[in-house]
């Protein structure tokens, strides 16, 4: 298989770090930017092979990285093309498979939309696809190649707005949580290694805590906020000031631009 990214920014760059993880992934991966400088660095960093020039589209798979505003004139011209036997990759937000195959002009075209997040830089995403099963055989390929990033679960597409939230853009909100508590730390005396090292085990053992917990979160919760403990303070403050909504609001504003 013959795979170009087109467009590797974080995201882009996650997904090939993570790709490349796996030494036993022998597939060529070429990769195509606005810039050949930009391509020559993450030609360095991953050992993958850089595009100057789009004079042929002679690969497999073409996976889409970049913005929304820029994808109708690069269908414009990738037609310039012969497009049939490729399989597109797209993770452009808010662009469904339908409108990627009206813009391209072609509904024989096999597309595998998906929606994955930076933790594939460190094999830790949650990446979401859904594809239109023109050629099974290569979207199973694909998911294979991305579950070096993480785990990659097939979704409805009409879910995509609401899982781009969740997964695709949490960690943005993830890290202003884990901020607020690097913040405290520092301010009451701790070091920078010593508060990322507190924020980090317990955010880890937390997390692994509940998932092998039968409990409810609210179960989880109540059990450490005894009657008159320091805890159960500090809940009240979260609660007094709606913490749930806030971040089901922004969850959902989110998913309005997705």
């Amino acid at each position: 298989m013959k795979i170009l990214f087109i467009g590797t920014g974080h995201m882009g760059s996650a997904l090939i770090s993570g790709i490349k993880s796996n030494n036993n992934f022998k597939e060529q991966i070429f990769v195509f930017n606005r810039t050949y400088e930009k391509s020559l660095d993450v030609s360095k960093k991953y050992n993958v092979i850089p595009v100057k020039k789009l004079e042929h589209l002679n690969y497999d798979i073409v996976v889409l990285g970049i913005r929304p505003a820029d994808f109708e004139q690069l269908a414009v011209d990738l037609k310039k093309f012969t497009l049939e036997k490729q399989t597109f990759v797209t993770m452009i937000n808010a662009l469904s498979i339908k409108q990627a195959s009206d813009i391209f002009g072609n509904n024989k075209l096999n597309i595998v939309r998906i929606m994955p997040n930076m933790n594939a830089a460190i094999q830790q995403s949650v990446t979401a696809y859904s594809s239109n099963k023109i050629n099974s055989e290569v979207t199973k390929f694909v998911i294979e190649m991305f579950s070096n990033c993480g785990t990659v679960e097939e979704i409805p597409e009409d879910k995509f707005p609401a899982f781009t939230a969740l997964a695709g853009c949490s960690p943005s909100y993830i890290f202003t949580f884990l901020n607020g508590f690097y913040k405290y730390a520092l301010k009451n005396g701790f070091s920078k290694d010593q508060a990322y090292r507190i924020m980090k085990n317990t955010i880890i053992g937390s997390t692994e805590y509940s998932t092998n917990s039968d409990n409810s979160f609210d179960e989880l919760i109540n059990s450490i906020c005894v009657p008159n403990g320091s805890t159960i303070e500090g809940q009240k403050v979260l609660e007094t000031n709606n913490f749930q909504d806030i971040i089901i609001k922004a969850l959902e504003a989110a998913k309005q631009k997705s």
